[in-house]
């Protein structure tokens, strides 16, 4: 999902981008609650104690990544009033 609200950001399809995001964001906030995680092929678990900081990047991305398409969501966009002419000498200025 962080991949399509990536693409969508970049084709200015912020709102799809917030959807997308949003989601990515519950689906990751669900992590807070796992409490044991499986640690070998016998079914032993060992209890979670913690998150390391390659958690705390991970879920900050997603944050981060949600925070900038609501900004862009919300932004106006500003299209050019006068086409750019590149005309033979212009770009020697």
């Amino acid at each position: 999902m962080v991949g399509q609200s990536i693409i969508g950001l970049m084709f200015q399809q912020s709102g799809s981008a917030v959807g997308c995001l949003a989601s990515s964001w519950v689906l990751a906030s669900a992590s807070f609650g796992i409490t044991s995680i499986y640690i070998d092929e016998a079914g032993t678990t060992a209890p979670v104690v913690g998150f390391g900081p390659g958690f705390w990047i991970w879920y900050l991305s997603i944050v981060t990544g949600f925070l900038s398409a609501i900004v862009l969501f919300f932004v106006p966009r500003k299209l050019p009033t006068e086409a750019i002419s590149l005309t033979e000498g212009d770009f020697l200025r």
